[in-house]
């Protein structure tokens, strides 16, 4: 969590906007961990809500940076992955931005489809940048099904690279 970022965020907002007062010390130095695959001209954004973190990075944000890694080296295609440290406050600004440089969203989620964060992401662009859109949103969660215990299933049911790369594929046809 960058917690620099969410320290500044609380400082402009005065201490309403922070429960506890207190933020973990971290190095002020520390690089912007916004990842961008960008190489030339951006076809598609994909939007992953941050959800359980790992050496300060995704499981979701790693399996979207590969398949923009794929895209990019097999079908010359530039995807932008904005990755939201969080939706309370959520950088709806970086959002937007992004899908003004792209013109295209694909919105990828760990969350079951019906009333997820990205619903909730895919209404506010629509609202805010709906003249910017080249194509429909487009959105990717985890299989609404029950809950699976079985790993190799397990990997199947939840966003994987496959599946966003079908996914960003379909959204640029």
């Amino acid at each position: 969590l960058d917690a620099h970022g969410l320290d500044f965020q609380r400082q402009a907002r005065g201490p309403a906007g922070h429960r506890h007062g207190r933020t973990p010390s971290v190095a002020r130095d520390e690089p912007d961990r916004r990842a961008d695959a960008s190489v030339g001209r951006l076809h598609c954004a994909v939007v992953v809500p941050r959800r359980a973190v790992r050496d300060g990075q995704t499981l979701l944000q790693v399996q979207s940076l590969v398949a923009a890694e794929f895209l990019a080296k097999e079908h010359d295609i530039s995807v932008e992955v904005v990755d939201l440290r969080t939706i309370r406050p959520l950088d709806i600004d970086t959002v937007l931005a992004s899908v003004r440089k792209t013109h295209r969203v694909l919105v990828v989620e760990e969350q079951k489809p019906f009333c997820g964060v990205g619903a909730q992401l895919t209404y506010m662009i629509q609202a805010e940048a709906f003249d910017d859109l080249d194509a429909p949103i487009g959105r990717l969660c985890t299989i609404d099904a029950p809950a699976i215990y079985s790993p190799p299933v397990e990997a199947e049911q939840l966003p994987n690279p496959q599946r966003i790369l079908k996914a960003a594929l379909a959204l640029l046809d």
